[in-house]
């Protein structure tokens, strides 16, 4: 289950173009099947907030398993 503030990564077979260079992060837990998403390098004032099934994308992890967040690390202080 994905959760807000968990990093991920959009699955290859369903990225555009230049997806891999964002940072992507969930916005809104997941729900019903399907999460929201927004990139946190795009240089945007406001980044939008995708909507997408949650078999699109996969939590980012570290080599013991765990889900990184942004909650825990040095994104923190943009997460409220």
């Amino acid at each position: 289950m994905l959760k807000k503030g968990d990093r991920i990564s959009i699955l290859p077979e369903y990225r555009d173009k230049g997806d891999e260079l964002f940072v992507w992060v969930v916005v809104g837990d997941e729900e019903k099947g399907r999460v929201d998403i927004s990139v946190l390098n795009s240089g945007l004032p406001f980044p939008g907030i995708q909507t997408v099934p949650s078999y699109m994308v996969t939590a980012k992890r570290t080599e013991s398993g765990r889900k990184v967040s942004i909650r825990h690390g040095p994104l923190k202080a943009i997460v409220k």
